[in-house]
């Protein structure tokens, strides 16, 4: 379930992007301003395993309600498309440890 107040389009997308359905960069590309309110149940293809650490493995619920892109585009109207396109992020190219004072 995803549940949020008050969230723009841009935080959203970020919201979605740290989903392990998603597993990339999610790029607004509405238009739209201002914040909303939503509540969007769906049913997850995949849990955790019974361990932690384990693999996921597959939902046995995963067929009784819309799963997590078919929730988004139903509830909320909004399509995830995956396409190419250039996103910000940060590289580290070098890293020492602080000398003590």
């Amino acid at each position: 379930m995803l549940t949020a107040q008050g969230v723009t389009m841009k935080e959203l997308a970020t919201m979605l992007a740290g989903f392990q359905a998603i597993g990339r960069p999610v790029v607004n590309r509405t238009a739209l301003d201002g914040t909303f309110d939503f509540h969007i149940p769906f049913e997850p293809g995949f849990v955790f395993g019974p361990n932690p650490g384990s693999p996921l493995v597959p939902s046995p619920a995963a067929d009784s309600g819309p799963n997590f892109f078919a929730a988004i585009q139903e509830q909320l109207g909004l399509k995830l498309q995956s396409e190419r396109a250039a996103v910000e992020f940060v590289v580290i190219d070098h890293a020492e440890r602080p000398t003590e004072n």
